[in-house]
């Protein structure tokens, strides 16, 4: 019945949006989604079309036009990326891609390495969507270029630039479980400069009966400065501060806990300058920081007698230069580059237990790493054939040497425009700092997490362009995978005991049924052979759906109406039963989330456009758990106003 209503919805607004469609120009689906511009995979800013590795684009008008609150919710429609939220807002959010580990996964935020360097993964659960220009999510390629973590891939986020003259907006919403949201932007150019800013905050009293409270103010900016010409100097720093309450904190003893809190500061800073002496040859040089400071504070209560109580201090300092030639007249290309990485973790932490008394665990590490890679090009028949090759070197303070070479090809076909693509890379994970130095668990003796992967799909476009499919088979193997291994003294010690192999396919559709009416979905399966603890939280059958309607001039000239349905289909997993952490399924679940907005001009002083919003996550209050043994929040809306100036 359920399933029935969220396609009678998306009919709907299938309906509504093809009767009063504004008759005006708009891309087929296949030219809009092979014509994107992407620099992740290469480098280098080309299409999508010329790029041998699997590539989705979110961009900032999609981020608008679903209204999601974080960026994790938009990067749950990726084929092969799972997202796992740990039940209330807040609380760690974690992601998967093609069923590697989720510190198997480099995130990037406008270059800057955002991962942990004690626990290795990103947590996404702060991450705002706000002053985004676009989301490049790159899957099974990257080793080459970006080293450490990119086993599964890289998710790379891209700052908005400003253009234009200066211009802003306001929004203010709220909604159910005590939640409001406020949202500040604005964006131009005034001389040789280009601004964009953000500032937003949300807080929310929760959905549980105690201690489920969230709130996060994030500030963001992006300043260009065109010195020379073709010479850009260029900063970018984001910086968010959020606190909630652990409900959950209490979980492996089946209670709720009344009292435990965590704070986080997470912070970074790029500065670079960009230079293009010639129409053959650019250049980069960049230095980029990047900060996570976590407090967490649980005191003793009812149901758990023992008092913890941590700081940790996650840093991470890059300086990196590259350069790439053109040659024989556009026919190829070489990048050439280098890095230097330090990577900090500081961590204090103290266990009261009245029975045996305060167990203090501190330590203060670095580990250094240098690299250098290259990349090459080569374009042939107009670009319709490009053959794609590089290789990093890794030096580690810790571990040694890693090199990982790649290459890549993409060959369409004239008579029916299909996209043939095949990529082979390898990859590495350094040890966290916790896995080489945390008191009682950490071996600096470590090596690194090595991978292989093949990936081979195509690209069909239908006749008319109308409609684009894809479809995607990997197949990788991860050896050296570090693990907790029992000892004697009843400890856990880091060590490289594991390997894993996944198989997998991706396959999608995007579809332009009418003018301004988008649809859509994909499905990911996998097969992950691995020990347990390799394939919790990781479903065989993944999916989602979508509608999307957009309409110009629908009462008035210069007014918008959009409109989104998403639907998520999580199939069956293995999870970690919470008190017996013992392996056991978690069930599948379904959510539907659906966003309207309408915005008009306005002919007042100041405000050129007003626009009223709603967004309805969870639209039939579906009873689910990401995680076994924390519940999602059931439906909830916010709903509200804004203003263009």
């Amino acid at each position: 019945m359920k399933r029935i209503q969220v396609g009678g919805v998306a009919l709907l607004i299938a309906a509504l949006s093809a009767a009063a469609w504004a008759e005006e120009a708009e891309k087929p689906a296949a030219e809009l989604h092979m014509g994107t511009m992407v620099v992740t995979p290469t480098l280098s800013e080309q299409p999508i079309s010329t790029t041998a590795p699997a590539v989705t684009v979110i961009t900032g008008e999609d981020l608008e036009r679903k209204q999601v609150t974080t960026v994790a919710d938009a990067l749950r429609e990726v084929p092969g990326v799972e997202v796992v939220e740990s039940g209330s807002r807040g609380s760690v959010t974690n992601v998967f891609i093609r069923g590697a580990d989720t510190d198997q996964t480099l995130v990037l935020i406008d270059g800057v390495r955002v991962n942990s360097t004690t626990l290795g993964a990103f947590d996404f659960s702060a991450l705002t969507p706000e002053n985004i220009d676009r989301i490049e999510v790159v899957r099974g390629w990257g080793g080459t270029l970006y080293g450490s973590e990119a086993i599964g891939g890289v998710i790379q986020i891209f700052t908005r630039k400003g253009s234009g003259p200066p211009r802003g907006s306001i929004a203010v919403s709220g909604g159910n479980g005590g939640t409001d949201r406020e949202v500040a932007e604005v964006s131009g150019e005034s001389g040789i400069f280009a601004f964009s800013g953000a500032a937003s905050h949300i807080h929310s009293d929760g959905f549980k009966p105690q201690n489920d409270d969230y709130s996060n103010t994030v500030v963001s900016g992006r300043l260009d400065a065109n010195v020379v010409e073709n010479g850009t100097a260029r900063v970018i720093f984001r910086v968010g501060d959020s606190e909630f309450g652990d409900f959950f904190g209490n979980n492996f003893l089946a209670a709720p806990d009344p009292n435990a809190r965590q704070k986080d500061q997470v912070d970074l800073t790029r500065a670079e300058w960009n230079h293009s002496p010639s129409s053959t040859l650019r250049y980069q040089v960049g230095f980029g920081y990047a900060r996570e400071h976590e407090e967490f504070d649980n005191p003793a209560d009812p149901a758990n007698t023992t008092s913890i109580f941590s700081d940790i201090l996650s840093q991470t300092f890059t300086g990196d230069g590259r350069a790439t030639l053109s040659w024989l007249e556009g026919l190829g290309e070489s990048t050439v580059g280098a890095e230097y990485e330090v990577q900090a973790g500081k961590s204090r932490s103290l266990s009261r237990d009245p029975a045996f008394g305060d167990s203090p665990s501190d330590f203060d590490r670095d580990v250094r790493n240098v690299a250098g890679y290259t990349l090459h090009q080569l374009f042939l028949d107009d670009r319709r054939l490009v053959f794609t090759g590089g290789v990093r070197v890794d030096d580690n303070q810790r571990f040694g040497r890693a090199v990982s070479p790649s290459g890549g090809a993409s060959y369409v076909l004239s008579p029916t425009k299909t996209r043939l693509r095949f990529t082979y890379a390898k990859g590495f994970r350094a040890p966290t700092i916790n896995q080489l130095f945390f008191p009682g668990f950490g071996n600096p003796d470590l090596d690194a997490e090595r991978s292989w992967e093949v990936d081979a799909g195509f690209d069909q476009p239908l006749p008319g362009d109308v409609v684009l499919v894809t479809a995607n088979y990997f197949h990788r193997r991860v050896k050296n995978l570090i693990a907790g291994v029992p000892q004697p003294s009843g400890l856990l010690l880091a060590e490289n005991v594991g390997r894993s192999t996944v198989d997998g396919f991706e396959a999608g559709m995007d579809a332009q049924l009418l003018r301004g009416i988008r649809a859509g979905g994909q499905y990911t399966y996998l097969d992950v052979d691995a020990e347990s603890a390799g394939r919790v939280r990781r479903p065989r059958h993944g999916g989602s759906m979508y509608v999307a309607a957009e309409r110009d001039g629908l009462w008035q000239i210069g007014d918008r109406v959009t409109a989104d349905v998403r639907l998520l289909l999580v199939g069956d997993r293995l999870d970690f039963d919470p008190v017996s952490f013992t392996p056991r399924p978690n069930d599948a679940y379904q959510r539907a989330d659906l966003a309207v907005a309408y915005a008009w001009p306005l002919a007042v002083v100041m405000v050129r456009r007003l626009k009223v919003f709603a967004r309805i996550e969870n639209l039939f209050d579906r009873h689910y758990q990401e995680v076994l043994g924390f519940s999602a929040r059931p439906l909830n809306f916010l709903a509200g106003v804004g203003g263009e100036f």
